[in-house]
């Protein structure tokens, strides 16, 4: 029983080097970072920007004006979801709850970046400008889903 056991050990040990070799391969076949395009560039270079005190006010006004129009989009296409198929009304809703989160992200990044100090605002305007993008695109998608 014994030499059974050493000879299963001696399996393990030699199987482990190769199996060992094959990961390395795959890690050193990844590159360590990706390109990036000119837009991904832009968008950097933006983040290190520094605003005044007016600037960030009247981004803030306007961001917090767009989520609210936002929720008023919502609300109008609750209203289609009480009158439509009873098909359709779960995977409206469904959607319905999927915007909604977004905002209440977006309204939750936006009052962050309300209390945020003038070094981090900038990074913070590139991430919101992303979070509005996101909803946008979501938005647009299930309304298109819905015609």
């Amino acid at each position: 029983m014994k030499w059974l056991g050493i000879l299963f050990m001696a399996v393990l040990l030699a199987v482990a080097p190769i199996y060992g070799n094959a990961q390395q391969t795959k890690e050193k076949a990844i590159p360590p970072t990706q390109p990036q395009t000119q837009v991904e560039k832009g968008k950097q270079a933006q983040a290190g920007k520094t605003y005044t005190q007016k600037e960030r006010e009247n981004y803030e006004k306007q961001t917090a004006t767009e989520w609210a129009e936002n929720q008023q989009k919502i609300d109008a296409l609750k209203t289609k979801q009480e009158t439509a198929p009873v098909q359709m009304r779960r995977m409206i809703l469904k959607g319905l709850v999927r915007l909604q989160r977004g905002i209440f992200t977006g309204q939750k990044q936006l009052a962050a970046m309300e209390k945020a100090p003038a070094d981090t605002w900038s990074g913070m305007r590139a991430d919101m400008d992303k979070a509005k993008e996101g909803w946008n695109k979501e938005y647009e998608s299930f309304v298109a889903r819905l015609k």
